[in-house]
Formats: C-alpha cells, sequence, structure tokens
C-alpha cells in the first residue's frame, strides 16, 4: 500500500495533479483545499495517499494533511459515499468544518456539498457523530461533545489569501507541505489579526520545534 508520495509538481487542476516521483508521474485527485495549499509548477510535493483498486483502474487519492486523508477514509465507510462523493465534501469544507457541521446536525452545510442530498446528510450526521466529538484539529482542541455547543460552520476560519501566502512561503523555503500547512494553521488559529510577516515568523518557529 502507498502511505504517501513525495516528488515535483508537474501538473496542477482543480481535481488532480501530476507529482513526479524520481521519473515516474503519479497522477492523483484532490480536494480544492489541497489544491490551494500547493506550491508552484516544480515546486517539491508531498502528499498522503490513498489507492483505490477496481477491475478496470488504480485511482489515487492524495492529501496534503493527514486529516484529511483520515476524514476521506471514514467518509467512504458510509453507504452511499464512494470515494468521489468524499472528494466533494472535503472539497466544500475542511475536515474541521466537515466534523463540526456533523457534530452539529447542520445538514445545510453538508448538502452544499455537489451530489449530497438531504437523505445522504441525515446519514452522514447520524452514523457519524460519535466520531466526530472524538476529533481534534491544531489550536481547537477536541471538537465540542454535545451539539449544543458546537461552532457554526461560519465560525471557522476559513483558508484566506495570508494562510496560502504563509504556507507557499515556507514550502518555498525547503519545508515540506505538510509540515507547513500543520505549522500556519496552528499559528494563523491563534493570532488572528496577524499580518503576513508575523505570521511567517511565527510558523517557521512552530515548524522548526515540530
Amino acid at each position: 500500500m502507498i502511505a504517501y508520495l513525495s516528488g515535483i509538481l508537474r501538473h496542477a487542476d482543480p481535481q488532480s495533479v501530476i507529482l513526479d516521483v524520481s521519473g515516474v508521474g503519479y497522477q492523483v485527485g484532490i480536494t480544492t483545499q489541497t489544491q490551494s495549499l500547493l506550491g508552484p509548477i516544480g515546486s517539491a510535493l508531498t502528499l498522503h495517499i490513498v489507492t483505490q483498486v477496481r477491475e478496470d483502474a488504480i485511482t489515487l487519492f492524495g492529501f496534503s494533511a493527514r486529516d484529511e486523508k483520515d476524514s476521506f477514509l471514514k467518509l467512504t465507510t458510509v453507504q452511499g459515499v464512494g470515494a468521489r462523493m468524499a472528494l466533494n465534501l472535503l472539497s466544500s469544507m475542511s475536515s474541521e468544518q466537515l466534523w463540526r457541521a456533523i457534530l452539529s446536525d447542520d445538514k445545510k452545510s453538508l448538502t452544499a456539498a455537489e451530489g449530497v442530498g438531504p437523505k445522504l446528510a441525515a446519514r452522514l450526521t447520524t452514523e457519524l457523530k460519535d466520531y466526530a466529538g472524538k476529533q481534534v484539529f491544531p489550536g481547537t482542541g477536541s471538537l465540542p461533545k454535545t451539539a449544543r455547543n458546537a461552532a457554526p460552520i461560519s465560525a471557522v476560519p476559513q483558508i484566506g489569501d495570508i494562510t496560502r501566502e504563509a504556507v507557499s512561503a515556507l514550502i518555498n523555503l525547503g519545508y515540506a507541505p505538510t509540515d507547513a500547512a500543520r505549522a500556519v494553521s496552528i499559528i494563523a488559529n491563534e493570532n488572528n489579526e496577524a499580518d503576513l510577516s508575523t505570521i511567517i515568523r511565527l510558523s517557521l518557529q512552530e515548524v522548526s520545534h515540530a
């Protein structure tokens, strides 16, 4: 089983990348969350990989963060959620937003994902609520244990231009995309009003102590 691939980014579009690993180009399906964290073409890239094997094809799915890969795998345990549906859900919201939506029974946010209807949204909130309550994310601690205390989707920080630029800066300095994204996520959550240079400086301190 392929746990991860590390190589050079040769091509990227909203749905996939081509990753050059020692001269072999792997086409890997991605979410828009991962796509937003990619560096420029020619930059180093590491992706956590899920391999789907069928009679007619072998398909790879890649994720910039381990928690996104874990979320993908958990989603596909629900009846009616295949790989494409799981990617749609994780493209419409981050892993943290997904589990907050499930925990707070926020079916409206879930149905915003392409192909997710009310019945499937209800199944997700029913089958995955216990799992959602056990999730922990950098800078936030455990998600609330009850829907009453769960923060609404609108309260969860979005990936903004400053965050993307900070991640890109760390990648250009030679840090792995997953390490850069993790460090910037922690710093951005703890310093909501910080400017770009401050986030980069603090993120460098965070990643160097990881």
